[in-house]
């Protein structure tokens, strides 16, 4: 969480708020979060609430309040694993391969990938070649 900001709502677990409110234990006060979670129909707030448990549940609610995020599907996960494995294997190729060995070094490993994530070598070295492109602009940006 960022210095600046301040947990504001896992201030109300102080015992003058609890007081104010005539809440006597932490029990309801997840009974009324989880009031305010279902209120919010389109959200998954009363799954992360009972994955969270209330504190951390409170504490992702002052980290990503009105935040909008979406998380990748189990398939774009896997894919962003093989591009990674490309990229690996790949990059290690360019670094350490001789001028004269490494197109033959690359075709083979395009190859292996294409067998191996069903693929051709063609798009695999396309892949390559765009997790490439974002790691060297990333590492400029450092």
């Amino acid at each position: 969480m960022p210095a600046s900001k301040q947990p504001v709502l896992r201030s109300v677990l102080q015992e003058d708020v609890f007081s104010e409110l005539g809440l006597e234990k932490l029990k309801d006060f997840n009974i009324l979060m989880l009031i305010m979670a279902f209120k919010n129909a389109d959200t998954l707030l009363p799954e992360l609430h009972s994955f969270l448990g209330p504190e951390k549940f409170l504490e992702f609610l002052d980290i990503f309040a009105n935040v909008t995020f979406k998380v990748p599907s189990s398939q774009e996960l896997l894919r962003g694993i093989e591009d990674y494995v490309i990229y690996k294997k790949a990059a290690k190729i360019e670094r350490n391969a001789g001028k004269a060995e490494k197109l033959i070094e690359l075709s083979r490993c395009y190859r292996e990938f294409a067998r191996k994530y069903n693929s051709n070598p063609v798009e695999i070295e396309k892949r390559y070649e765009t997790i490439k492109k974002i790691i060297s602009k990333q590492l400029k940006a450092l």
